[in-house]
């Protein structure tokens, strides 16, 4: 039975990548050429299961909203490097995004609106200063270094899946440097955008949401305002 989404749905899906070698060559079949090559380029096995895991569960769940076969959809990417269907098959219907981190992947699939998800592994950075002042802005720093040191890095990750999942419902991507997208993400309270490009009323034309998500990882989901 085909899925259905209304206006104003999006549904999400967690997919777990560590699968075994059989189930993984199994979904390898309904992949196109082009991903079969992506996967073969990378170095280590796990990783490779891993993307396969990922662009096949992602056509599966594509096909059980679009009722068509997983192998039969076509990707295009976008100046920014933003996957998105061809409009030839269901581009014009269905909007969606995809982050994984380990073992974990997050699909998001909307009607129409441009959506964007982001997971983040939350893990000890020996030269977390050094990454955040590449990452967070200037007034985010300050209130940053004000946060108890054991809530530190996780703080740090929380921002990090807010501002990757802004950017890429943006379709900005790498465009946009991550400081230009400001939040207040303060422990035990819900991350809030703040600015874009220092403007308080761009902000205002995005929900952002931070998602429950496994043990370790934080994730964020970022959407057009709207009904």
């Amino acid at each position: 039975m085909t899925r259905q989404l209304t206006p104003g749905d999006i549904h999400l899906w967690w997919v777990n990548l560590d699968l075994p070698a059989p189930t993984v060559e199994r979904l390898a079949a309904v992949l196109s050429a082009d991903e079969i090559a992506r996967a073969g380029r990378y170095r280590f096995e796990a990783d490779r299961r891993r993307f396969i895991g990922g662009r096949a569960t992602l056509r599966h769940i594509l096909a059980g909203y679009l009722g068509a076969a997983a192998a039969s959809f076509r990707f295009e990417t976008g100046v920014h490097g933003k996957p998105s269907l061809h409009p030839s098959t269901g581009g014009e219907t269905y909007t969606f995004n995809t982050s994984h981190a380990g073992a974990l992947a997050l699909h998001a699939i909307a009607p129409g609106p441009s959506v964007g998800v982001d997971i983040e592994r939350v893990r000890f950075l020996p030269d977390c200063d050094s990454v955040a002042a590449a990452v967070l802005s200037e007034r985010e720093r300050a209130a940053w270094r004000c946060v108890p040191a054991s809530l530190s890095q996780h703080t740090f990750f929380r921002s990090w899946a807010c501002k990757e999942a802004i950017l890429k419902a943006q379709s900005a991507g790498l465009a946009r440097p991550p400081e230009s997208v400001e939040l207040s993400v303060s422990p035990g309270e819900p991350a809030r955008l703040l600015a874009i490009d220092g403007e308080s009323g761009e902000a205002g034309r995005w929900l952002l949401r931070e998602l429950p998500a496994p043990p370790g990882y934080v994730a964020a989901l970022a959407v057009e305002a709207g009904p």
